[in-house]
């Protein structure tokens, strides 16, 4: 497979989490907190394993891991991160538009103008389905 025509990250390993699981849900649902803990250790442990790689190939494989958990998790839970993935690009590149300001640690400041993604993130959490009031979505 041509590197350059690879699938998003979700849609890639949605195959995964469907063998893994023999199904996923229809809609996005609420992470319980046993579900965030165990999602927490998992990408904390690839963190410590990139602290300790001793080479580029293991500090990449440490990234790629903890990226691939946290897309397992999510589709586990019914989300689609590819276009919420999107909104959150797109929110962030406006943090570069213009003067750029650092604060702590180097990390990007918001600018006065940044539109925050929450207000779409929840509008597309609706349209794959989720509904705060519902019941869990019956598997793919």
């Amino acid at each position: 497979m041509d590197r350059e025509e690879l699938k998003p990250y979700a849609s890639m390993t949605r195959s995964f989490t469907r063998t893994r699981l023999g199904s996923l849900p229809r809609k996005p649902q609420e992470f319980t907190p046993e579900r965030v803990a165990f999602i927490r250790e998992m990408v904390n442990d690839e963190m410590e394993e990139l602290g300790e790689a001793e080479t580029l190939e293991d500090q990449v494989d440490a990234l790629a891991d903890a990226v691939y958990y946290i897309m397992d998790f999510a589709n586990a839970e019914g989300v689609n991160l590819d276009p919420i993935m999107s909104i959150v690009h797109e929110a962030n590149l406006t943090k570069v538009k213009g003067k750029i300001a650092y604060g702590k640690l180097g990390k990007v400041e918001k600018p006065e103008d940044f539109v925050d993604p929450e207000e779409l993130i929840k509008q597309e959490l609706a349209r794959q389905g989720y509904d705060r009031d519902s019941e869990q979505g019956e598997p793919l």
